[in-house]
């Protein structure tokens, strides 16, 4: 009788067992959905996003000052990332599709941006100083100063603008 009631609980412990272990696995394949997702450090502060902006999926970093210094976002037309230091004094960025394709940076000396797209009059590549000298390698649009009409350089021109964005040289 013993024998009989040790193995009815030896059974019930097995069967106990296999059901709690099943019930503790968890299916690889669950879906989350939400239209934010917040990711905060240890003392609770918001350190970066995940939603959608203005119907645009974008992600977002933070300083610990709260300060973005990290956004990706997409869209239909293409997509931005955006990276900037914790006090937006140097930040840089590539813009992808649309009618605009570039590479832009900007720090306490001066800026810089590489483009490739329609929207800037085609390719060409930009450097500018804090006095707003500039020069520009490619199409740029530009005051004939016989004339006094626009014109738009061709890709091989090297451009060099003052301050008032008058040429001071250009070849060809």
């Amino acid at each position: 009788m013993q024998n009989k009631r040790l193995k009815q609980a030896g059974v019930a412990v097995l069967v106990g067992a296999v059901a709690f272990f099943s019930l503790g696995q968890t299916s690889t394949n669950r879906i989350v959905t939400a239209t934010k997702f917040v990711l905060v450090d240890d003392s609770g502060q918001t350190r970066g996003n995940f939603e959608m902006d203005q119907g645009r999926p974008t992600i977002t970093l933070n300083s610990k000052e709260g300060r973005s210094v990290v956004m990706l976002n997409g869209s239909d037309s293409g997509a931005v990332l955006f990276v900037s230091s914790p006090d937006n004094t140097e930040t840089a960025s590539i813009v992808v599709g649309g009618s605009l394709t570039s590479i832009n940076a900007r720090t306490p000396s001066g800026s810089f941006a590489a483009n490739a797209a329609a929207g800037v009059g085609g390719p060409n590549i930009f450097v500018a100083d804090n006095d707003s000298y500039s020069s520009v390698l490619g199409r740029s649009i530009r005051v004939n100063s016989k004339t006094g009409q626009k014109e738009q350089s061709p890709t091989a021109a090297l451009t060099m603008f003052d301050h008032d964005k008058k040429v001071i040289w250009s070849a060809p």
